[in-house]
């Protein structure tokens, strides 16, 4: 079955290259979102389609009655509070790999973890957005952190987990098998101590079997306190794979090519193993150009398993990247993108890279979103 939908997935973008890309119509590309994460909880699944939290709205304790939305003068207030000056996270790396790299090979290689990657390198983010609130880099506030769901502005109160003094987040697995790790920054003490007066009970890992009255247990039913680092579960995760001597995710091929391919990155994303049906695995990420601080760069990566396709979905993002257009605005991707570049990058000539400048028009975030929504150039999913 998989192997059936990745060859119509070739034939479509190859129709895309043909007929629809050249009209401005895209094609039909992406398999249907719903129901991947094969239970109720729908709302892990909108948090992480949304990953537009501001990192204000995670540091600060908010009352579950209380709106959310909170203002730009507290949004400012706390990420110019959010610098750190811990080490022992990954953000920032003197051994030649990227921030990305080094956070991945701390997890272990799992049916689960292999699927679904979410990543930040809040270090490196905060250096980007300097003392105030960014309007060019403000939305990818909080991405890495939708394993604590909209509740992670309770964090600190109640599990003595600072988010804004991280050096990374990574977000890995679909739930209810998520596993959110926090790099740096954190105080081993205070998360355990914190953990076990609010009801989370345990040795190593401490857990919970939710509470009513505490909306932060129906996402974080475990935590594990780790040096500097803290370590938040769902359910059903399994905390282990953090720092365990089995292979780990950059010992995968396929997630080691998408995220060299993504190069260094402030956030990524790399979707693997079918968690977009149909689709072969891709990554998305932004980079940051120190040159032009106020234009992300954009970057996709695609991993195909000949070089034949590969060719097929280069082709197709290069017409589309010109003269198509975003299938729910009906905006030309020119409007989004910026002197693009489609490449087939790895030796074997299967890895697809787009890359490109975002215009003043798009957000930081806009290829996040258009990989989530499934609207990427060349194989975007029509409304």
């Amino acid at each position: 079955m998989r192997k059936n939908g990745y060859i119509r997935f070739l034939l479509r973008a190859w129709l895309g290259r043909v007929g629809g890309a050249q009209s401005g119509s895209p094609v039909r590309q992406w398999g249907s979102a719903s129901g991947r994460h094969g239970h109720d909880r729908t709302r892990t699944a909108l948090v992480r389609r949304l990953p537009n939290r501001s990192l204000a709205r995670i540091s600060k304790p908010t009352s579950p009655g209380r709106p959310i939305l909170r203002g730009l003068l507290i949004a400012t207030a706390l990420i110019v509070a959010g610098c750190s000056t811990t080490s022992s996270g990954s953000g920032n790396q003197d051994d030649g790999k990227t921030a990305l790299e080094s956070s991945l090979s701390r997890i272990q290689a799992t049916e689960q973890t292999t699927r679904y990657v979410e990543f930040a390198n809040t270090a490196l983010y905060r250096e980007v957005t300097g003392s105030g609130y960014s309007w060019t880099w403000g939305s990818l506030d909080g991405w890495g952190a939708s394993v604590a769901g909209p509740y992670s502005g309770q964090l600190p109160s109640v599990l003595g987990v600072d988010l804004t003094e991280a050096e990374i987040l990574v977000s890995i697995g679909e739930s209810p098998h998520a596993v959110m790790l926090i790099g740096g920054g954190q105080k081993e003490d205070d998360v355990a101590s914190s953990a076990a007066d609010s009801g989370w009970n345990g040795d190593e890992v401490l857990a919970t079997d939710g509470n009513p009255s505490q909306p932060l247990t129906s996402y974080v039913r475990q935590v594990r306190a780790l040096d500097a680092d803290a370590v938040l579960g769902e359910v059903e995760a399994d905390l282990s794979v953090i720092d365990s001597e089995r292979a780990s995710l950059i010992d995968d091929p396929v997630i080691a090519d998408l995220v060299d391919c993504l190069g260094d990155v402030v956030v990524a994303m790399v979707a693997s193993r079918n968690y977009f049906p149909g689709t072969p695995p891709v990554a998305a990420g932004v980079r940051y150009d120190p040159d032009r601080p106020d234009e992300p760069v954009s970057v996709v990566c695609v991993q195909t398993v000949l070089a034949g396709d590969a060719t097929v979905i280069a082709a197709a993002m290069e017409d589309a990247l010109s003269t198509g257009q975003h299938p729910r605005s009906e905006r030309p991707y020119t409007r989004y993108f910026d002197n693009p570049t489609v490449t087939v990058v790895d030796e074997g000539g299967t890895t697809v890279q787009m890359v490109a400048r975002n215009t003043a028009e798009a957000y930081a975030s806009t290829i996040l979103h258009m990989t989530q929504a499934h609207t990427l150039p060349g194989f975007a999913e029509s409304s």
